[in-house]
């Protein structure tokens, strides 16, 4: 009789309520933060796109030519061939990031752009944007 005492005294309970919540609120802290590690991981990445899209939308060719970063073999007429009025996209009228996966030094985003999708790589370092190796 003693020992079923203790377990029931108003501060046990409480002390062994307290150890739950402690113990649910640490779970569900590790979930969220799992979650919104995984969700924001490449949101630098995802960023340096929409900027590089957005100078594309409002036409602003030498700008966007600027966000990409290019190599001294990709000239401006590569570029805008590439991203121009006249390229496979178009005119940019609209534009979204569908998804980003990281692979190696760097992050492929998936956007669309005028409702079609392109493959955008993205080196961690450097922030320089280039089509896909692979």
């Amino acid at each position: 009789m003693f020992i079923f005492e203790e377990f029931t005294r108003p501060e046990v309970i409480r002390r062994e309520k307290r150890i739950k919540q402690i113990i649910l609120g640490a779970i569900v802290a590790l979930i969220a933060g799992g979650f919104l590690y995984y969700e924001f991981k490449n949101y630098p990445e995802e960023r340096v796109v929409k900027r590089f899209l957005a100078a594309l939308e409002r036409g602003n060719y030498p700008e966007a030519y600027r966000i990409w970063q290019p190599t001294s073999s990709y000239t401006y007429s590569d570029f805008l061939q590439d991203w121009g009025p006249s390229s496979e996209y178009g005119k940019v009228s609209s534009f979204g990031i569908v998804t980003s996966h990281a692979t190696g030094s760097g992050v492929i985003v998936t956007a669309s752009v005028n409702t079609r999708q392109t493959r955008i790589w993205v080196e961690n370092a450097s922030k320089r944007l280039a089509f896909p190796p692979f």
